[in-house]
């Protein structure tokens, strides 16, 4: 049986898989993480080059934990109000990851349109541009932007 995507004209393929990867779209990709590799729900920052986005964790790290500048950059995203999730679970706006270049995004979400999970609501995205406007662990240029690309 073929995937639903196969039946796409190239072009209206292509125009689809590039929506999917807009600001605020959450995604399910597969990443390589500093101890591990797996597939993981991330909120796009960044479409261009370098493609950019934050994780979403079942848990908030227990090194994070510990420090409470880390701390206040852990997003409560509740399951009933993001369909994706299985469970709440925490957007982790500690660090803009930049680990999965776009063309490799792109192949995924070509191969599997089912790793496009949905979008982050209005509340959620507000919260981020107050944790990230208030957060002093971000490179002046990377805060500038995931303000420039997830404002309302």
């Amino acid at each position: 049986m073929r995937a639903i995507g196969e039946s796409f004209p190239l072009e209206a393929k292509e125009e689809f898989i590039e929506s999917a990867i807009s600001p605020g779209k959450v995604l399910y990709l597969f990443c390589t993480l500093s101890r591990e590799t797996k597939n993981k729900f991330v909120v796009v920052v960044n479409p261009c080059e370098p493609f950019s986005y934050f994780l979403i964790n079942s848990n908030i790290r227990l090194f994070i934990q510990k420090k409470p500048e880390l701390t206040r950059c852990q997003i409560l995203l509740k399951q009933e109000e993001h369909h994706f999730l299985t469970h709440d679970s925490y957007l982790d706006c500690t660090a803009l990851l930049k680990t999965i270049p776009y063309e490799e995004a792109k192949e995924q979400i070509s191969n599997d349109f089912s790793r496009i999970s949905g979008d982050l609501n209005l509340r959620t995205r507000k919260e981020i541009l107050r944790v990230v406007c208030s957060s002093k662990v971000f490179d002046p240029r990377d805060k500038d932007i995931i303000l420039r690309n997830l404002e309302l």
